[in-house]
C-alpha cells in the first residue's frame, strides 16, 4: 500500500510540473496593439512577447478583453509564429469587468524562455457617426473610444497602441500621443500593472459605407440528378450617418466625388469557379447592372453587384442571389460503400468586408437521406432539423438548419455533411410521374369507350 501511494504521488508531481500559467508566472515583455480603422470593421492585431518568470513550464496564456467591448468582438484568432493555437473562453468570477480566454501554446514555455504570440480580433459596431445626419455633399465622420493601454492579466514592461486611420484625424486625445499623418500612436507605456486601462477618443473622417447584413438566409439544395442549387436572401442596411434633406438625382451624381461620399454604390463577392446560372434580384425583379466574370488565375467567379438604388445612410434593401453548382465538384461517394455520401460546401456567404448579424444556413438533402452527420470548423449558436416538402415528395426532404450570430468572411470555410442515400430512391419521382401519366391516359381510353348518350341508337 505505501508503494502504491508513492507511485501516485510521483504521478501527481509529474502532471503538475507542466500546468496553466498564473498571473505571476508570465510577464509581457513587449505588448503592441495595432488597430486598423480603414473600414466599418475594427481590425485589432496584438503582438505579445511573453516571458516565463516562474520556476516551472507553462502551456497556456490567459488573454483578456474589457467586458464592455467584448460583446462587439466577432472573431479572436491566436497564433504562435505560423501555428494557429486553440482558444477557449474561461470564467473568472474575481474579475467581473473582464472576459478571459485561455490560449494553449504550441509548446510548453520553459522557465526563463520567451515566445511571441499574435492575436487577431475583428470588432463590429464600435464606431459611431458624428454628426449622425449629413447631407449629400458632406463627409462622414465617426468617433471611436478605445483603450490605449494593455488590458492583460499579466504585468507589462512596455506597451504601445497604434491607430491607423483613413486620413488625418479631426481630433484625438493628445496626452502621450504621437501623430504622423493618419497614424496616431500612444505610448510607450512602461511597467504597467495587470488590466491597465486608459480610454482615448478619436474623431476622424471615414467615407467607407457602414453596411451590414441584418439577416442572411442561405439555402443549399442537393439533388442527386447532378445539381446543387444555392440561393441567398439578404437584408442589407447602411448604418452610417443618415441622409438628411431632400434626395435629388440632379444633386447626386453617382460617380462624382463631391456627392454621396459614404454611399454604397456596389458590392463585390466571389463564387466557386463552377458556378453557373447566376442571378441577382431585389423586390422589383432582376437587376441587369450586375455582372459576373470567371477568373481563371484565381479559380473563382467574381460577382459585382450594383443595387438598383445606391444605399445612403439609414437606407436598406433586400437582395436575392442564386446560382447552381455541379454535384461532381462538391459531393463525394464512398468507394467502399456506395450508399455513403459526403457534401463539402462553404458555410458563410461570399461578400468581402461585410458582416451578417443574423445568419441562417439551410442544407436540404434528397428525400430518403438517413444517418445525417455534420462537421464544422468553428462553434455555432444552434443546429435544428426539419422537413421540406416539394413536388412529388412523400415523407419530405431532411433539412439541417444552422444558426450563427455575427458571421464574417472568416466563417466562409468548408464544412462537411455526411449521409446515407440509396441511389435507387431518385427513381421514385420519375416513376410517380410515369404512373400518373399512365393512369391519366388509361382513364382517357376508358372514357372514350364509354357511351354517355341517352335513348336508343338509330339503326341505318
Amino acid at each position: 500500500m505505501p508503494k502504491a501511494l508513492c507511485l501516485l504521488l510521483v504521478l501527481f508531481v509529474a502532471l503538475g510540473s507542466v500546468s496553466s500559467a498564473t498571473p505571476r508566472e508570465l510577464v509581457n515583455v513587449d505588448y503592441k496593439r495595432i488597430i486598423d480603422l480603414y473600414t466599418q470593421l475594427l481590425q485589432l492585431e496584438v503582438r505579445i512577447k511573453v516571458k516565463n518568470v516562474g520556476n516551472r513550464p507553462v502551456t497556456t496564456y490567459l488573454y483578456a478583453q474589457p467586458q464592455n467591448t467584448s460583446k462587439n468582438v466577432a472573431v479572436v484568432l491566436p497564433y504562435e509564429g505560423d501555428t494557429s493555437l486553440q482558444i477557449k473562453k474561461v470564467a473568472r468570477v474575481t474579475e467581473p469587468t473582464a472576459v478571459f480566454f485561455e490560449i494553449t501554446l504550441a509548446n510548453a514555455l520553459q522557465p526563463g524562455a520567451t515566445t511571441e504570440l499574435v492575436i487577431k480580433e475583428t470588432h463590429f459596431s464600435r464606431m459611431e457617426p458624428l454628426p449622425r445626419k449629413i447631407t449629400l455633399f458632406d463627409d462622414q465622420s465617426v468617433v471611436l473610444r478605445e483603450n490605449a493601454q494593455c488590458f492583460s492579466p499579466y504585468e507589462t514592461e512596455v506597451c504601445t497602441t497604434t491607430f491607423k486611420l483613413p486620413m488625418t484625424p479631426i481630433s484625438y486625445d493628445t496626452v502621450e500621443a504621437t501623430a504622423r499623418g493618419s497614424v496616431v500612436e500612444y505610448g510607450p507605456f512602461r511597467q504597467l500593472p495587470a488590466l491597465s486601462r486608459r480610454f482615448v477618443r478619436l474623431h476622424y473622417v471615414s467615407n467607407t459605407p457602414f453596411v451590414v447584413f441584418k439577416n442572411v438566409t442561405r439555402t443549399v439544395q442537393v439533388s442527386h440528378w447532378g445539381n446543387i442549387a444555392v440561393e441567398d436572401f439578404l437584408r442589407i442596411s447602411n448604418e452610417g450617418a443618415n441622409l438628411t434633406g431632400e434626395y435629388s438625382r440632379v444633386d447626386y451624381n453617382s460617380w462624382a466625388k463631391n456627392t454621396g461620399k459614404a454611399v454604397l454604390k456596389e458590392a463585390h463577392a466571389t463564387l466557386p469557379y463552377s458556378a453557373s446560372g447566376v442571378y441577382y434580384l431585389d423586390e422589383i425583379g432582376n437587376i441587369s447592372t450586375s455582372n459576373a466574370v470567371r477568373d481563371l488565375s484565381a479559380n473563382i467567379v467574381r460577382l459585382r453587384v450594383e443595387p438598383r438604388f445606391h444605399l445612403f445612410g439609414g437606407w436598406s434593401a433586400n437582395w436575392v442571389i442564386g446560382y447552381n453548382l455541379p454535384t461532381e465538384d462538391f459531393l463525394r461517394q464512398d468507394v467502399a460503400d456506395s450508399e455513403q455520401f459526403v457534401l463539402n460546401v462553404n458555410f458563410g456567404f461570399h461578400f468581402d468586408r461585410i458582416m451578417a448579424e443574423d445568419y441562417t444556413l439551410k442544407v436540404i438533402l434528397p428525400e430518403g437521406a438517413k444517418d445525417i452527420q455534420y462537421e464544422l470548423p468553428f462553434e455555432i449558436d444552434s443546429v435544428t432539423r426539419e422537413k421540406f416538402f416539394y413536388y412529388l415528395d412523400i415523407e419530405g426532404k431532411p433539412v439541417l438548419v444552422f444558426n450563427k450570430k455575427n458571421v464574417l468572411p472568416f466563417h466562409n470555410q468548408v464544412f462537411k455533411v455526411s449521409y446515407r442515400f440509396k441511389q435507387e430512391s431518385i427513381l421514385i419521382e420519375p416513376f410517380l410521374i410515369f404512373a400518373a401519366f399512365s393512369l391519366f391516359f388509361l382513364l382517357m381510353i376508358l372514357l372514350a369507350r364509354l357511351n354517355f348518350s341517352f335513348g336508343k341508337e338509330k339503326e341505318d
